[in-house]
């Protein structure tokens, strides 16, 4: 089925298209989760869920931040990639109200913490079985990846509820480092799809190329690095394949880049956070020879790597989804910059200023939220909106 014939819903503008509501969730899971968890760190006698502050922080920018804007663009994507619907409407609203529930359910009064892992739980499944037509009914069998992806997600989220439940945050915090890997591993998927498109429509003179055998070499040594660092953290092995990743995804990012990608900076956000991701595979090969502190490069990939790319495929699919000129004014400009200098603040003001180090998380993360409130304050009228040219979406 085509989806383009598909006619408009007016009467749910927000629910046209999976980017929609999800993205408007990220961008403000973005700016709201980082302002509780510093106030949080401000006010140690505030109360936590889940008992411990650093766990719900932990899992909740990546199991509700992360996996709302990859929802968001899945949703939308792969729409486009397999021609075949996606949810909307009212199963699209389904989705959005049962991944709030799951942020909400831990601060609810009564909630028993197996009720709450029961709500949150129920969201990637929902997710995935929504998307099961448009990844698996195709002829692209590579889409098919992104539906194991969830399934392993769902099971390290099942992981992290259990062993918080029963009282085990060694495990908890395990699961969480598994997760920050598994999204890693789905943006560089994911970008391997969309940047060398992107950057040889806006760069004429650009001649990207992805070769298979090096993103297979790139996947391999990722989920390599994943895998020994969950099981055996701080082995000096984790090194040796944290290097042999980020060469591999340098040489990745290398043939896709042309100097041009910087005078658009809508595209060179996007190569900014692949090689904040590069950053930190280097910077977690040098924390397993005790040579940077791993609290440091968790933050590379997560703050940097994965920040920079959200709010830089937000703006880009939310543009080009509304039928707008792909072109960023001075509000996604700073809020650009504002990620940029939160994730610069966060990963190496502590080495420059060691003392200061809560102020450094304070700085780092006010900027890195405050750059999700621009993209709020920017892309809320629109992401509520109707496309100006009556189109589907």
């Amino acid at each position: 089925m085509n989806t383009q014939a598909q006619k408009p819903d007016s009467r749910w503008p927000l629910f046209a298209l999976g980017f929609r509501p999800f993205f408007w969730l990220g961008a403000t899971a973005g700016a709201l989760l980082p302002a509780l968890w510093l106030h949080m760190l401000a006010s140690p006698g505030s109360t936590a869920p889940y008992g411990n502050g650093s766990l719900w922080h932990l899992h909740e920018m990546l199991f509700g931040f992360a996996i709302a804007v990859i929802a968001g663009f899945l949703l939308t994507a792969s729409r486009n990639w397999s021609g075949t619907p996606t949810p909307r409407g009212g199963m699209l609203a389904f989705l959005a109200i049962l991944w709030l529930a799951g942020r909400l359910a831990p601060w609810l009064p009564g909630t028993t913490p197996w009720l709450s892992a029961l709500v949150d739980l129920a969201f990637i499944p929902a997710l995935a079985v929504g998307l099961v037509p448009a990844l698996w009914h195709t002829n692209q069998s590579s889409n098919r990846f992104f539906l194991l992806l969830f399934g392993v997600m769902a099971l390290t989220n099942g992981i992290f509820h259990a062993a918080l439940i029963q009282g085990d945050t060694a495990s908890a915090a395990s699961a969480g480092k598994a997760m920050l890997y598994l999204v890693i591993l789905t943006i560089t998927w994911i970008s391997g799809r969309v940047v060398p498109f992107f950057t040889q429509r806006a760069v004429p003179a650009s001649t990207p190329r992805n070769p298979p055998w090096l993103r297979r070499s790139a996947t391999v040594a990722l989920i390599g690095l994943g895998m020994v660092d969950v099981v055996l953290p701080g082995h000096w092995l984790i090194a040796i394949i944290a290097f042999a990743a980020a060469g591999a995804h340098l040489a990745r990012l290398s043939l896709w880049h042309h100097p041009g990608v910087w005078r658009i900076p809508i595209l060179g956000v996007l190569h900014l956070a692949y090689g904040w991701m590069i950053i930190g595979m280097i910077l977690t090969g040098l924390s397993a020879l005790e040579l940077f502190p791993m609290a440091l490069t968790t933050h590379a990939l997560a703050m940097g790597g994965v920040g920079s790319f959200v709010i830089g495929m937000m703006v880009r699919v939310s543009l080009g989804h509304t039928g707008r000129t792909l072109v960023t004014g001075l509000s996604i400009l700073g809020a650009f910059g504002a990620v940029q200098l939160g994730s610069i603040a966060r990963v190496f003001g502590p080495l420059i200023a060691p003392a200061q180090s809560l102020a450094w998380v304070n700085v780092g993360g006010a900027l890195w939220l405050g750059g999700f409130v621009l993209f709020a304050i920017r892309f809320t009228p629109i992401l509520f909106s109707r496309r100006p040219d009556g189109a589907d979406g």
